[in-house]
């Protein structure tokens, strides 16, 4: 086993010539029992945030987790995980949670890298061990802002291993607002309704909605309009919004109804006057401004 005050360790995470001296022992919080089926060297994070990029939002506290495993044939003496912290994370809010084995050191040395040292930690082989710690973005950041994460542990005098990589993206609104109303169409006398956007977050968004008995059956437009209903009762509505790599979607049913006319007549609305005209006057009433269908609210569709 080399000793790390007289070797220097090259590598990506820039720990050369750093001299690394015993200091007191920081007893581990709890001796976990690893059980998990994470890789061999294993980074996470949580919250992962929404879709591929991670999406969290811009104050969000960051809890890190690193699993290593020895998988030598023997035991391994002395481990150091090397993790150099994004530079959008703040440095003042870091706190060391918890570990599996009792740490000999702890420290952030210059470039950001935080050193994590356990020196006579006796890992059996096959065994595995975690470091848990936590940190916060810093403040001010852009939207679209992204946040990665990747540490390095060294076994003794072997070659650096790394571990898997963390994302995550900072947004005001990580997650798409996913909100609509529905009501029937102005100037269709059918079993005709509208669908409009009512959320925050239509910014660089896609949409799609399905419609079941409805054509179009689907529509890609953020304000689907004049989808016709072949039948009367209760309809699947699934719309669905992918922003920044984020998908929701909202299963809802509406109720479908032929009620805004009987035989002859139909209701119309202006404002929040009804009147009860004849079919005959539709079109004199429509182009003065009234809409088919009672004064009523739409109904609300938004996910739980």
């Amino acid at each position: 086993m080399s000793d790390l005050t007289t070797t220097s360790l090259g590598n990506a995470f820039a720990i050369d010539d750093i001299l690394l001296t015993e200091g007191q022992r920081t007893p581990a919080k709890s001796r976990e029992t690893i059980d998990c089926s994470c890789d061999p060297y294993d980074k996470s994070v949580s919250p992962i945030g929404c879709g591929t990029n991670g999406n969290i939002s811009k104050n969000q506290n960051l809890n890190y987790i690193i699993y290593f495993k020895n998988t030598g044939f023997g035991p391994a003496h002395k481990i150091i995980i090397s993790d150099r912290l994004d530079t959008h994370l703040n440095l003042n809010t870091f706190k060391f949670l918890s570990g599996s084995y009792p740490i000999t050191k702890i420290q952030i040395i210059p470039n950001r890298n935080l050193v994590i040292e356990f020196d006579s930690i006796e890992l059996a082989s096959d065994s595995m061990a975690s470091v848990t710690f936590s940190i916060s973005p810093d403040t001010g950041l852009a939207n679209g802002t992204q946040i990665t994460n990747q540490a390095a542990i060294y076994f003794d005098s072997n070659n650096v291993v790394l571990t898997s990589v963390t994302i995550n993206t900072v947004y005001d609104y990580p997650e798409p607002d996913i909100k609509f109303t529905s009501k029937h169409n102005c100037s269709n006398s059918g079993l005709a309704y509208d669908f409009e956007y009512t959320g925050i977050t239509s910014d660089s968004a896609h949409f799609f909605g399905k419609f079941t008995d409805g054509t179009p059956s689907t529509s890609s437009n953020q304000n689907p309009s004049n989808v016709v209903f072949s039948s009367t009762g209760y309809k699947q509505i699934i719309l669905t919004i992918t922003r920044n790599g984020c998908e929701e979607s909202l299963v809802d049913s509406i109720l479908i109804n032929n009620e805004i006319h009987s035989g002859d007549s139909i209701f119309v609305c202006l404002g929040s006057e009804t009147e009860y005209i004849p079919l005959s006057s539709l079109d004199t009433y429509l182009s003065n401004g009234f809409c088919i269908g009672a004064c009523i609210n739409p109904s609300n569709l938004s996910s739980v």
